[in-house]
């Protein structure tokens, strides 16, 4: 067996004649979006099976994403390459018969370029590296970008190369991904905002929001503030905080929500300008309905849990529809049937079509602890029908009235809007009719114009505390 070995590689962003690991250069800003992983892969045993256990690698980190780095400083990180093998049992010897940047000509590929230790032969098929259990070689990468990286929509187009590793593996290849780009001396860090998901969405979809791209020529990024401008009475958080680099949130109330971005470098200066991005929540079936709410006496309205909040419930009802006469206007009411009410107890239901779906209402989402909203869908209403919205304050948990606000989309319009309408524990509040196709809604109105609202309505099915 050879022995043991130290492996420097360097690896330089640029058009550099040489990239010597020298020391002469001191690297000017931190990398703050390094990403460090490993993994160990069992490896083929060279000799004996019955006498020798197959060979262990370890490489870690298995990326490196330098993020921003001023032109014209220096960045280095370490890539440990590890046989991982036990001490206690003899063991097939790691060979390590590639290390160096892919597509490589005389040491360099493109901006990059790789330089091994000046005591180092480069290992190969015929003279490999050997590594007995617990012995590692040590891979520096290097970062020095020359150039500024261009910015599309606002967001640095990273360099990157691919460091390889080949030895005696079952999967004998390790492709170690490197990215960083360049960025120009500046007066205030720049903010990069970016969402992974598309800039139209349907309600309930949880974005994904990223500040890592942010940038400094002073460096490292110190910190985040986002902030979330969304439709009215949309209570949506970034999670975990607002001050975390890379977020979700969920939008759940139809319509337009807009993000900004400001972030501060290592020397305590602020972006000169916020990084924004906007996504629409646009619903998808051709009947969304939504319910939200405010309730005064609740002092947190954002906590949550079992009577944290108050309880109101959306209800969207089939003609079918037929229970006790609860209103005293003479006819069956709509509310709380087990086959044709759709609401927190019947979240869906089979309506008409066995072989589809589509004409299958369901409550997408169920607020029991205050705000909202609650939204029903129903992809393809049956023509020549009409269907009643209504809202059921369940229980007020304590904390006394609500204003109500539904909201109906059709086909991803909005088409309908009630004002709030304060309501009362156990009240039952017919809203409106809604016709298809003539796509007609129609508020449900007493005699004297006044809303449709049955005071301390309780089906005998239903027990309401």
């Amino acid at each position: 067996m050879k022995q043991h070995r130290l492996l420097v590689l360097i690896v330089a962003m640029g058009a550099l004649s040489a990239c010597g690991a020298d020391g002469a250069r001191d690297a000017l800003a931190t990398p703050d979006a390094l990403e460090v992983q490993g993994a160990d892969v069992p490896l083929d045993p060279g000799g004996d099976p019955s006498s020798l256990a197959a060979p262990c690698i370890r490489v870690s980190p298995t990326s490196i994403a330098f993020g921003g780095l001023l032109v014209g400083s220096l960045a280095t990180q370490q890539v440990t390459i590890s046989s991982c093998a036990s001490l206690d049992e003899p063991a097939t010897p790691l060979r390590l018969t590639e290390i160096g940047l892919a597509d490589a000509t005389n040491a360099c590929a493109g901006a990059f370029c790789a330089t091994l230790g000046s005591d180092v032969a480069r290992p190969t098929p015929t003279d490999p590296l050997v590594l007995g259990p617990g012995e590692s070689a040590q891979v520096v990468v290097e970062f020095a970008p020359t150039t500024a990286a261009a910015l599309v929509d606002g967001v640095p187009v990273h360099e990157s190369a691919t460091l390889v590793v080949r030895s005696n593996a079952l999967e004998p290849y390790w492709g170690i991904p490197i990215t960083g780009f360049g960025i120009p001396e500046g007066d205030c860090p720049v903010a990069v905002l970016q969402v992974d998901e598309a800039a139209e969405v349907i309600p309930q979809t949880v974005l994904h929001l990223h500040g890592e791209s942010s940038y400094s020529s002073a460096g490292a990024i110190s910190r985040y503030e986002w902030r979330a401008e969304q439709p009215s009475l949309s209570a949506s958080k970034l999670v975990p905080n607002a001050a975390f680099p890379s977020p979700t949130y969920e939008a759940n109330v139809a319509g337009k929500h807009t993000f900004r971005l400001d972030v501060w470098d290592a020397l305590g200066r602020k972006s000169c300008a916020p990084a924004e991005a906007v996504v629409y929540a646009v619903p998808a079936a051709a009947l969304h309905v939504e319910l939200l709410w405010e309730s005064p006496g609740d002092p947190n309205p954002d906590d949550v849990g079992p009577m944290a909040g108050t309880d109101l419930d959306l209800h969207l009802a089939h003609p079918n529809a037929q229970q006790e006469d609860l209103d005293g206007d003479g006819l069956k009411d709509p509310w709380f049937d087990p086959s044709w009410d759709t609401f927190w107890f019947y979240p869906t239901q089979n309506w008409h079509s066995a072989s589809s779906t589509d004409d299958d209402p369901h409550l997408d989402r169920d607020d029991v602890d205050g705000q909202g909203p609650e939204n029903l869908n129903l992809a393809a209403p049956d023509e020549g029908l009409i269907y009643a919205i209504g809202v059921n304050y369940w229980d007020d948990h304590g904390f006394g009235s609500a204003f109500a606000t539904v909201r109906v989309y059709l086909n991803g319009t909005l088409a309908f809007e009630t004002d709030p309408q304060v309501l009362y524990d156990h009240d039952m509040w017919w809203v409106a009719d809604v016709a298809w196709p003539a796509g007609t809604v129609t508020p449900k109105l007493g005699a004297t114009g006044q809303p449709w609202i049955t005071h301390d309505y309780h089906h005998p099915l239903f027990y309401q505390p």
